[in-house]
């Protein structure tokens, strides 16, 4: 029996967005670093208050890897996508 399946091929412009919107959620990790004495002006903290700011980001996407990432092998991945994306837009 010969079953002729077509596999499914991401466009240039959707990969295009997927990298995009990836490195914007990574990156926004990194975004507070060269702005940590600002900030620490701003709120009237010290530096070192303020530099737990990138930690928590830092901790945050490290527990959504150990965390969320191998949920995608128990539930519909687009489903899962929303909602991380969703988590990281608010975490920021």
């Amino acid at each position: 029996m010969n079953i002729d399946t077509k596999t499914p091929s991401l466009s240039p412009a959707l990969t295009l967005l997927m990298a995009v919107a990836t490195g914007l959620a990574v990156a926004s990790n990194y975004y507070a670093q060269p702005l940590l004495e600002t900030i620490a002006q701003a709120f009237d903290l010290s530096v070192n208050q303020a530099g737990f700011i990138v930690t928590a980001a830092q901790l945050g996407y490290a527990c959504g890897l150990m965390f969320l990432v191998p949920l995608g092998d128990m539930f519909e991945r687009r489903a899962m996508i929303v909602v991380m994306t969703l988590l990281a837009a608010g975490a920021c």
